[in-house]
């Protein structure tokens, strides 16, 4: 046997023999090198003792837990009473990955809607609503939108120092009126009315409210619509009420006057026509409370079986019928003319329980008469261009449900565009046109310009 096979083989048994001390030092004695090894270990694991009364802090908790003994070469370190130096609030972050994703002018931040407290709307009786502001409905002097999603006419103006404005736009009783303002300086440019296409507006914040109105009395469930003919622009308001048999099988009946709003001069050519429109029966919820929605345009209520939208205008229309007013009649010492009219609707046989209406289409052959003003040939706050007369529930339907979505303008990092309730994932989807909505919607925490939280507006 070699001389080095030999010096192998006893460093092995050496090696082993060490193990096996190790292994049993808990109950041997052993030589000072192991002892030291082992009394590290132990000294680990020794409790102190506790202190003499007569040393005890009177501030102690009786209840602590043991504290364990540190090692031998282990120095304790004091603990640190400084605080740690807060981030200046003007530092510039890079949050992590965003730095190359949309700038922060895509991400509408939380601002103050205007006060509708303190904004007042007159009717003044020949088409045009007075819309006026006092101190505080906007929160300083910036550019104000205000428009009528009814007629489409809009008129932009800048408020006051102390926030308040004044200005009139076409709407009778009835209409809604858009109140929006612009912090920013970009959304409501100078040439924001003639634009054929004004949806820089979607970004400004705002709220709306309704023309007062007067309800008509008489039999049945009154209603007061306003609305602009398509593509004159002839202003008008039907004025009535609605009786029937709302069932399937049963009729629709509506009642009352038109009153129209001719540009000063134009009423007299206007005298002896008679205004159609084509109106038609539409679900508005099913018998479960879920909407059922006439024109599903970057959204659907129609999903394919693995949830994707499914975009359409109308679908199949259940009925409908030629809405047509008498001859219209000049009233005395205005420009204002008004008719009587009269409709029915069949509603047809085997019909699904739910809640409809009666949609009043707006486009029309007059083309004469309008009060003019800037009138976007896309009126982005009515894309369907149409009329909604009272709702009615034919059979047994649980109560109608809204679908809820948040953060709808703000672009996620996926390419998504809002995100829908979880309780409406089954029955609603966006669709944006630009990438299948992904499962988890994604937004900045920072902002890239300021390195500050973005607060968000719902």
């Amino acid at each position: 046997m070699s001389i080095m096979r030999i010096r192998n083989m006893f460093l092995l048994v050496t090696v082993l023999a060490v193990m096996f001390l190790l292994a049993c030092g808990g109950d041997t004695e052993i030589e000072s090198p192991p002892v030291v090894l082992i009394k590290k270990v132990v000294a680990t694991a020794t409790v102190i003792p506790p202190p003499p009364p007569a040393k005890s802090a009177p501030t102690s908790d009786p209840t602590a837990k043991p504290i364990s003994t540190p090692a031998p070469t282990a120095k304790p370190v004091p603990p640190s009473t400084s605080k740690p130096t807060p981030m200046p609030p003007t530092a510039t972050l890079k949050p992590f990955g965003f730095v190359h994703s949309r700038p922060d002018d895509l991400y509408t931040p939380a601002l103050a809607v205007p006060d509708f407290s303190k904004i007042e709307l007159t009717w003044l009786g020949d088409g045009y609503t007075q819309v006026t502001g006092s101190t505080g409905a906007i929160p300083a002097d910036y550019p104000v939108y205000v428009v009528s999603p009814n007629t489409a006419h809009a008129a932009l103006t800048t408020a006051n120092i102390d926030g308040s404005f004044s200005t009139q736009i076409v709407a009778p009783p009835g209409s809604w009126v858009l109140v929006k303002y612009d912090p920013t300086g970009d959304w409501l440019h100078s040439n924001i009315l003639t634009n054929d296409r004004p949806a820089g507006v979607n970004a400004a914040i705002g709220a709306m409210a309704q023309v007062p109105f007067e309800p008509p009395s008489g039999n049945g469930v009154p209603f007061v619509i306003s609305g602009s003919i398509e593509p004159g622009h002839l202003d008008f308001t039907f004025k009535g009420s609605m009786t029937g048999t709302f069932e399937a099988g049963g009729l629709v009946a509506l009642n009352g006057n038109v009153t129209t709003y001719a540009a000063k001069g134009s009423a007299p050519d206007i005298v002896g026509q008679r205004l159609g429109f084509h109106a038609q029966l539409s679900p508005l919820f099913d018998y479960n409370g879920q909407p059922r929605i006439m024109a599903n345009q970057f959204f659907s209520t129609i999903l394919t079986p693995t949830k994707l939208p499914i975009e359409h205008w109308g679908g199949p229309t259940l009925n409908g019928g030629q809405l047509q007013t008498d001859a219209l009649e000049l009233v005395e010492g205005s420009d204002t003319l008004t008719a009587p009219f009269t409709f029915e609707l069949k509603i047809p046989e085997g019909v699904a329980d739910g809640v409809y209406t009666v949609w009043l289409d707006t486009f029309s052959s007059i083309e004469i008469g309008s009060l003019g003003g800037p009138r976007p040939h896309v009126n982005p706050f009515m894309t369907n261009h149409a009329l909604a007369f009272p709702p009615f529930t034919i059979g047994s339907a649980a109560p109608s449900h809204l679908v809820w979505t948040l953060l709808t303008d703000v672009p996620s990092a996926d390419g998504s565009r809002g995100t829908v309730a979880v309780g409406d994932l089954a029955n609603f989807q966006i669709a944006n046109r630009i990438a299948t909505q992904a499962h988890h919607f994604i937004i900045p925490r920072l902002s890239k310009s300021t390195g500050l939280e973005v607060a968000y507006r719902l």
